[in-house]
């Protein structure tokens, strides 16, 4: 449950967040589970794990802060020795020749004059898993209220564990013999883990919000939020397994949390499939990918990595999403083009009456040929879902629309026509339309 994708699909399916994100919580975790262990041969493998830790993402850095902190409670002084050796080494080969190429906020200026939106937006960080807002840099709005409440707790957990802890550590001799091995190994693993998640928001919250306005439940975060509300779970979990009504209760809104956040993210999934048909296509067709989105920039980068990819290890993208391709000059009456001359702007959409969600393989494409050149690439549509409670209405999962809109300022020079594709079970049918456009390639500024 922690790395599946419906609470964080960026960190899932884009491969820079899958390397950092999933990646350094893994790491801390198990940094954290081979020193609860107490293990001699244990704490060299978490060395290992630490070390993997702190170059997998800037966060894994913490992970040290909160090593130092479970090797102090559990009083391994000799361990914490070698510890604060290995901290100072590694940060000495991190920070080495170190330069600033951006200039971040001011935390401590944040903290002054933002203190509530910090606040608020730690607790949405803690509870983002139950966060499917999409919008992001926005006000506090009752979208968040899942969130705080959830983070709510997971903080409140956390102070609980961790004044136990201190008091257990202050008075060793109170109950000492009502704890076996295998609690306190327990106890403390909770104890690391959650200072390390905990560490991360806060850090994150203080350098980041600069402005009264809620950043903290954007996807790719949302892993941390996953990791903190099942080491809440975790901690609750022999009181809610001595109330069976409870525990059927908890465990039973776990798994519909889950469903309801797979119902939200769907459309997100399909959105990348589509995204990769066509990329593999153009690919395959043309030897582009056509992301140039608003620089061109991306186009050239992915074309040198895969030429790369080619020359290093054969890897080539070599077959077409579709078995068959049906081309036709035909005009569908319901598709609707918006151009803005000006800002180079394109707005495409049109009628899905055949949309169907769920794999029915049955979607809907842009289609962009370059007369100059005679080549054609193909570029994913949006489709906007309805309501979880019109779903169980009957009503179906996508509205019977789909559109599009992008710029054409970083497109290759050529006079372009545009297209309708409707693809079924890998048939794409294909309709040209009379409309054409000029475009005329700028550099990679972004706008």
């Amino acid at each position: 449950m922690v790395f599946q994708p419906c609470y964080s699909y960026d960190g899932v399916l884009w491969p820079a967040a899958t390397l950092a994100y999933n990646s350094v919580s893994f790491f801390a975790l198990l940094t954290i589970h081979w020193l609860s262990s107490r293990h001699k041969f244990h704490f060299w493998l978490a060395l290992g794990a630490a070390a993997l830790c702190t170059y997998t993402f800037g966060n894994g850095v913490l992970i040290l802060v909160a090593g130092a902190g479970l090797l102090v409670v559990q009083k391994r002084w000799k361990e914490l020795m070698i510890w604060s050796i290995f901290t100072l080494s590694i940060l000495l080969i991190y920070f080495s020749g170190y330069q600033q190429y951006e200039n971040r906020n001011n935390p401590i200026h944040n903290l002054f004059n933002h203190p509530q939106y910090i606040f608020l937006n730690f607790l949405v960080f803690l509870g983002s898993a139950l966060n499917w807002d999409e919008e992001w840099l926005r006000p506090l709005n009752l979208n968040d209220s899942a969130s705080v409440l959830a983070g709510g707790l997971v903080l409140a957990t956390f102070i609980y564990l961790f004044f136990k802890t201190i008091k257990a550590w202050i008075q060793p001799n109170l109950g000492t013999q009502k704890i076996n091995k295998s609690e306190r190994r327990f106890t403390e693993f909770l104890f690391g883990s959650f200072i390390f998640f905990i560490l991360t928001g806060f850090l994150l919250c203080i350098s980041r919000v600069d402005k009264d306005q809620i950043f903290a439940h954007i996807n790719r975060y949302r892993i941390h939020s996953v990791v903190g509300l099942l080491l809440t779970y975790c901690m609750g979990l022999r009181y809610l397994q001595s109330k069976s009504l409870l525990y059927a209760l908890t465990f039973g809104s776990i798994l519909g949390i889950f469903m309801l956040s797979y119902f939200h993210f769907y459309n997100i999934f399909a959105q990348y499939k589509r995204e990769y048909i066509t990329a593999q296509y153009n690919w395959v067709t043309s030897n582009q990918w056509f992301i140039y989105r608003d620089t061109s920039y991306w186009e050239e980068s992915s074309k040198l990595v895969m030429n790369k990819a080619a020359k290093s290890i054969n890897f080539r993208i070599t077959d077409s999403p579709f078995s068959q391709i049906i081309v036709k000059e035909e005009a569908v009456s319901d598709f609707k083009i918006e151009q803005n001359k000006s800002k180079k702007m394109l707005k495409m959409m049109g009628f899905a009456p055949k949309l169907r969600p769920f794999g029915a393989s049955e979607d809907y494409y842009i289609a962009f040929k370059n007369l100059t050149t005679s080549t054609t690439f193909l570029v994913s549509t949006t489709y906007d879902r309805r309501s979880i409670r019109l779903v169980l209405m009957g009503e179906n999962y996508y509205y019977p629309q789909f559109h599009k809109e992008l710029t054409y300022r970083h497109f290759p020079t050529g006079t372009y026509q545009i297209g309708v594709a409707y693809s079924r079970n890998n048939t794409l049918e294909l309709k040209w339309q009379p409309f054409t456009f000029e475009a005329v390639q700028e550099s990679n500024l972004v706008y």
